[in-house]
């Protein structure tokens, strides 16, 4: 297992100090909830993010079916979510994605022609 990096910290927010209030008991109630759905909600965030090695977009030139896009760290055991953002040929779509050392492989189904994608790349999967 890969040690993660925590490239981002989410911080849980505080319980409210519902007494200094003068909200009724649902709204109190209502209120407690929301805070403790909100810092369960961060805290898969952080479980998740943990693992990140880079989260960016890239230019596709086109006039290719395959494409490699360097991400320093990345190994054959990470994994990789891509998706295309902006292409000259909609009807285009990711086939694969493959991670590797320091780089992941983009299969697209055709040429994209040029071509954006967004990607993340993670020691393994979150």
């Amino acid at each position: 297992m890969a040690e993660p990096t925590n490239p981002v910290t989410l911080d849980q927010l505080d319980p409210p100090i519902l007494e200094q209030t003068q909200f009724g008991d649902d709204m109190k109630r209502w209120l407690s909830n929301i805070v403790d759905v909100l810092n369960a909600d961060l805290q898969i965030l952080s479980n998740a993010l943990q693992f990140l090695i880079q989260a960016s977009g890239y230019n596709i030139p086109g006039g290719m079916t395959s494409f490699s896009v360097p991400v320093t760290g990345l190994t054959s055991s990470g994994f990789v979510t891509a998706s295309i953002v902006s292409t000259t040929m909609p009807d285009v779509t990711i086939a694969s994605v493959t991670p590797a050392l320091n780089a992941f492989t983009i299969v697209f189904s055709a040429d994209p022609g040029a071509s954006v994608i967004v990607y993340q790349a993670y020691m393994e999967e979150p």
